[in-house]
């Protein structure tokens, strides 16, 4: 039976006496155990008894040695052993990290806007956002085929260029799922079948995104969440965050008006950011910071963030603000 257990019974007992003792309580000496976590409302355990408290809370205990554990469905976390003194305050903290994943997955459009296919396969592209909200995140990377002149591509040619080679596109419009499938682009059926299959794949880890404007900057945090490392190698793995800006009014050759996600920069670099460090389960956090081009439109500004194998160009998992 817990410690805890027994102060209270001692109080009921005490409660219970016709003509109880004066100092029936008195000698009980009991410390305080505050329990908080990352994700409120996880049960507490003490030495694998559930106290039928959740965080966050505190609990008296008498002075001793304990195991303490939370416990939360679809999250995990490291029991911990805490030393109760007399009279005395511990602090314990638990890390919850989720299990049972959803996987996000990045849809990449090469397009331009003197491309007519373009207009239809960027139609399909927004459908299948609204279809899938939140589970599917898109970046445009404008082209400069057929028309040298597109504006997205001319603000953005470093990045376009670069991301255009890496997977060899050469027609407009181009879409490319997770950095390996080439879905047909003006095709939905063929699109949202293999969108489909992708998102019916397990997702190992989690891509958390949060962005702001301060002043006249971008300052971006991308948390990886990593419940489990084994099968894993992030020393083959780089991320990328890429600033995209939304709801662009342009009046374009094709007859489109309006343009979503295009890409304005990719941050750290075009080389994106090593992930060589990750060699544990955890949460390891990445701090971006851009400066806001005054021709942006900043409350149109939003991240999308993954984490992609360099050699296989396999996109793992996705993550957007948005």
């Amino acid at each position: 039976m817990l410690k805890y257990v027994a102060i209270v019974l001692l109080s009921f007992l005490a409660a219970c006496q016709t003509n109880p003792p004066t100092d029936s309580n008195s000698n009980v000496v009991t410390g305080k155990v505050v329990i908080t976590s990352s994700v409120d409302s996880a049960k507490i355990y003490i030495d694998d008894e559930f106290t039928s408290l959740y965080t966050p809370d505190s609990i008296n205990l008498v002075p001793g040695s304990y195991t303490i554990s939370v416990q939360k469905e679809n999250y995990i976390s490291s029991p911990q052993t805490v030393i109760v003194s007399a009279e005395g305050a511990e602090q314990l903290y638990f890390d919850l990290l989720q299990v049972n994943i959803a996987k996000v997955v990045l849809l990449e459009d090469f397009a331009n806007t003197s491309c007519a296919p373009c207009v239809e396969s960027n139609k399909i592209i927004e459908e299948l956002k609204e279809t899938y909200p939140e589970r599917l995140v898109s970046v445009k990377f404008p082209t400069n085929f057929p028309g040298p002149n597109d504006p997205f591509y001319l603000a953005g040619k470093t990045y376009c260029d670069f991301r255009r080679s890496y997977y060899n596109v050469l027609f407009a419009p181009t879409i490319v799922l997770d950095g390996t499938v080439k879905p047909i682009p003006t095709d939905k059926a063929d699109i949202t079948q293999k969108v489909e299959s992708l998102l019916n794949t397990q997702a190992l880890f989690a891509v958390n995104v949060a962005g702001s404007v301060v002043g006249s900057s971008y300052k971006i945090n991308v948390e990886l969440e990593i419940p489990e490392i084994t099968g894993l190698n992030f020393s083959e793995m780089v991320l990328y965050a890429v600033i995209t800006e939304t709801n662009i009014q342009f009046a374009a050759p094709n007859g489109e008006t309006e343009f979503f996600d295009v890409m304005r920069v990719v941050l750290p670099s075009n080389n994106g950011q090593s992930l060589s460090n990750v060699t544990q389960s955890g949460k390891y956090s990445f701090n971006f910071e851009q400066t806001l081009d005054p021709q942006w439109n900043s409350s149109n500004i939003n991240v999308v963030a993954y984490v992609q194998n360099s050699g296989t160009k396999e996109i793992y998992q996705a993550g957007s603000n948005h």
